[in-house]
């Protein structure tokens, strides 16, 4: 069966003084890296966090089914990128795109921190399955690459 994949894209683009960065939220940092959703074994692999230097950071990602089954029904929310000891909230837009028939959603969000190219960061997102339920879901760290600016 073809995995389940959520691509995950941070795109950011204003100054860091109007961001919503604060302390990390004492659970956020536990979110495991293998959720259930709908009884379904949900990881985020391939997370690309990047910045042209001069702008925030953006972020790559997809999200999989583990078993290489299909799920449907589930939706990203909350994003919360985790640098050091802030972190910075913000919510998703979903993108339309054509998508192969294993993509779920393809996102972005904007106006991100300007953390240098480098640094290490986590990326947890808000999964929510058909019921409406939610449950947090971190990849593994991975540190800021660079990408050249649109």
């Amino acid at each position: 069966m073809r995995p389940l994949v959520l691509l995950v894209t941070a795109l950011t683009v204003a100054c860091t003084d109007r961001l919503p960065v604060g302390p990390i939220p004492s659970d956020l940092l536990s979110s495991p890296e293998t959720i259930s959703v709908n009884g379904t074994p949900v990881v985020m692999n391939d997370v690309f966090p990047t910045t042209d230097g001069r702008r925030g950071v953006g972020v790559l990602g997809i999200l999989q089914t583990a078993d290489g089954t299909t799920l449907n029904g589930a939706s990203v929310g909350t994003l919360w990128l985790i640098h050091g000891d802030q972190a910075w909230t913000t919510t998703v837009t979903r993108v339309p795109d054509p998508l192969p028939p294993y993509v779920i959603e393809k996102f972005v969000t904007g106006e991100g921190p300007k953390w240098s190219l480098g640094d290490s960061v986590d990326v947890v997102v808000e999964v929510r399955d058909s019921s409406g339920n939610t449950q947090r879901l971190r990849s593994p760290r991975t540190s800021i690459s660079y990408v050249d600016p649109p």
